[in-house]
């Protein structure tokens, strides 16, 4: 998917978002969930902000942009007495497209990694994300969700 667009109501504490073990020097307010499995990391929640909308960032955005952008792991759980309502929009390539990274991408990786002061180079400029077939990947993705294979079980 390249992504979605989530509008929520007013529902606190149901959407959560992970957060990696190499970003947690954020500060994060109380009530964070330690993630145990394959990746260190912590659950925060991402509550609504009234007149916005959530944007997901998808793994076929995260490859257009040679990982300057991330995908975003989500997931809601809703223990509230009342309906929790949210209204997603997602979008995503056409099955046989072709996805790969964008010149434009690898530029501001290099443009940053030279005007960056101090900056370690290595760490900026990433190795370039394959290309991949849209089709090909959904299948995969949906049939590890199935199977018990998926990166986050």
């Amino acid at each position: 998917m390249l992504g979605s667009f989530l509008w929520a109501d007013d529902t606190r504490g149901a959407l959560q978002v992970f957060l990696p073990q190499q970003f947690l020097a954020v500060e994060n307010p109380g009530g964070v969930i330690r993630q145990e499995g394959l990746e260190e990391g912590i659950w925060i929640t991402a509550d609504p902000i009234p007149g916005c909308i959530v944007c997901n960032i998808g793994e076929m955005w995260e490859i257009w942009s040679n990982g300057l952008y991330k995908s975003t792991l989500h997931r809601v759980i809703h223990r509230g007495p009342d309906y929790r309502v949210s209204i997603p929009f997602f979008f995503e390539p056409n099955f046989d497209a072709k996805v790969a990274p964008l010149e434009a991408a690898r530029r501001i990786q290099e443009d940053l990694s030279r005007t960056t002061e101090g900056y370690n180079t290595s760490q900026q400029i990433r190795k370039i994300y394959e290309p991949k077939i849209y089709g090909d990947f959904l299948l995969t993705k949906v049939s590890n969700n199935f199977a018990g294979g998926g990166k986050y079980n």
